[in-house]
């Protein structure tokens, strides 16, 4: 990949900004100019017992989940605070993604399998039989039917809370003037979350006519409810994949 296939463009960035940064610097590695403004804000759960709860019942669970960066931020600031830190390690410890991994592994959690796409076809492969999982996880999360794969059983628990965040006039009208040639959806949330910036009304057909690059098909589907018209799913759900689309759709542009 060179760089000067994504030199001068504009992308806008939704994704929250603390997991938004390694995703804005690969970007401008490339070249790429970016513009933050994350549509969600991520916050403790306002109920912290169930968490709490989960955390002091680690010995019920052969393993963990960790699909989000998020999920594994305040799961293990609840482990530490109840400092089951030793305990942690003696679950199967499963991460959804490498940047999930490298979260962890950077506050000193090793990481036992790290699958790069989440399916449940791929998790049932993965998993083992007749274990029991504990998945910690947001209110808005995209896999909030997932409970059981199989025998293998799947107890999910408010880890952190996703609320829409509110933009002011200045950056509604940056987003109307601005030439952007991407915006980038990481999950469901950051897509309804643009739609909420100018609810009731419709999104500018500025902003809706970008094209949206989006990290997975559940993701896309919430772009094409908000109003985008051009969406393309990265092949592989990670941003990694979803520079590489961009690239992809700058090539056939060529």
């Amino acid at each position: 990949m060179t760089q000067s296939k994504l030199a001068g463009k504009q992308i806008l960035i939704t994704r929250p900004q603390l997991q938004a940064e390694i995703f804005v610097a690969k970007l401008e590695q490339f070249g790429a100019r970016t513009a933050l403004m994350p549509s969600i804000e991520i916050k403790p759960s306002p109920d912290p017992r169930p968490l709490q709860q989960a955390v002091q019942q680690l010995t019920r669970y052969d393993g963990i989940i960790f699909a989000s960066l998020n999920g594994a931020k305040y799961f293990l600031d609840e482990v530490e605070t109840q400092q089951e830190k030793e305990q942690l390690q003696e679950n199967d410890l499963i991460a959804i993604g490498s940047v999930t991994e490298s979260y962890l592994n950077g506050r000193g959690v090793d990481v036992d399998m790290v699958p790069e796409v989440f399916t449940s076809k791929q998790m049932l492969s993965k998993l083992r039989s007749g274990k029991r999982y504990l998945m910690p996880q947001g209110n808005r999360s995209s896999m909030s039917q997932l409970n059981a794969l199989g025998d293998v059983k799947i107890d999910r628990v408010l880890a952190y809370f996703n609320t829409f965040r509110e933009i002011s006039e200045v950056e509604k009208e940056q987003l109307e003037q601005t030439q952007f040639d991407f915006v980038t959806f990481t999950s469901a949330s950051c897509a309804a979350g643009v739609l909420a910036w100018f609810a009731p009304a419709l999104l500018p057909d500025a902003l809706v006519k970008i094209p949206a690059i989006c990290i997975g098909p559940s993701t896309a589907e919430a772009a094409h409810e908000a109003g985008f018209e051009t969406l393309w799913v990265a092949q592989e759900h990670t941003t990694d994949g979803m520079i590489d689309c961009m690239l992809e759709r700058v090539n056939d542009e060529s």
